[in-house]
């Protein structure tokens, strides 16, 4: 089943990011593991020159849309038909932590190690 997620982070004086992500069962693993694990995300100076945006996520960013009650509509209508992303996310506007998290971690394991078995594996090791 998807869900439709509303994310906003507040950076203060210089702004707030914010995304509107879609999750399969995986991308909701990846968001738990990663608040569990305090996982930094890294989002550069996406809110201008020496912005340097990173931070842990918390549960409390994130906010779950009510999409309907018929889940075969709903799943067919977000993932816009086509076959779900492998890694369990898709962004339908916005700045997504995910996404970030993803491209950093995907150099961080040149043992063939996914980002997300890595990221499993450290939250289950504690």
């Amino acid at each position: 089943m998807l869900k439709l997620l509303d994310w906003r982070w507040d950076c203060g004086r210089q702004g707030s990011l914010e995304a509107m992500i879609i999750v399969n069962e995986q991308g909701a693993k990846v968001i738990d593991a990663m608040i569990a694990t305090k996982t930094e995300v890294y989002f550069g100076e996406v809110l201008g020159k020496h912005s340097e945006i990173y931070g842990t996520l918390e549960t409390k960013e994130f906010s779950e849309r009510a999409v309907g009650d018929d889940a075969a509509t709903v799943d067919r209508v977000l993932s816009g038909g086509a076959p779900f992303p492998e890694r369990g996310w898709r962004t339908i506007h916005g700045t997504n932590p995910l996404d970030f998290w993803w491209d950093e971690a995907m150099y961080e394991h040149p043992d063939g190690t996914t980002p997300l078995q890595a990221l499993t594996r450290e939250a289950t090791d504690g």
